[in-house]
């Protein structure tokens, strides 16, 4: 939560040290981006507007233009927010990919899903990106949860993870 028109200064000093690492560098953002509820709607125009500044002075560290290695973003459980879960996260990662225009993906897992997802940032170093949010979210309260994910219930999750650290 930066104040309106600046930026924190943990956030300056994060963004000067990523714009002198080295191409084979990673930065690897755990969440909790946006609080307390999430990306708002557009139609919500001054909750939209705080949330996007919020993101904003996190994420211009992280363009191309002033990082070359590798960002990884993971959603947390006030990403997630209150009401509106699974479309927030959503439209938080779109706004994610839409203002950083990188080639690769950013944001893992899959917003919404249980995916745990490998995310390879040397020949010697992967990590496994998931989304606690998923598993202690109560599911009845999201009926959409799992729609378009590929792992859809908390075994299957735990079949993913187990074959993804063996690997």
């Amino acid at each position: 939560e930066s104040p309106e028109g600046g930026i924190k200064p943990a956030i300056n000093y994060f963004n000067k040290v990523l714009k002198s690492a080295p191409e084979n560098s990673s930065a690897i953002i755990l969440g909790d981006n946006i609080y307390f509820s999430g990306m708002p709607k557009k139609s919500m125009t001054a909750e939209r507007e705080e949330a996007e500044h919020d993101l904003i002075v996190q994420l211009d560290g992280l363009l191309p233009s002033n990082f070359a290695g590798r960002p990884v973003m993971i959603m947390g459980n006030h990403d997630w927010g209150q009401d509106d879960a699974i479309k927030g996260v959503q439209r938080q990662a779109d706004f994610i990919d839409e203002y950083l225009g990188r080639d690769e993906d950013v944001v893992f897992p899959k917003p919404g899903c249980g995916d745990p997802t490998t995310v390879e940032l040397s020949e010697d170093l992967v990590v496994i990106c998931i989304d606690s949010q998923w598993w202690i979210e109560d599911w009845d309260k999201l009926p959409e949860i799992n729609d378009g994910c590929e792992v859809n219930t908390r075994a299957l999750f735990m079949t993913y993870f187990e074959d993804q650290l063996t690997d």
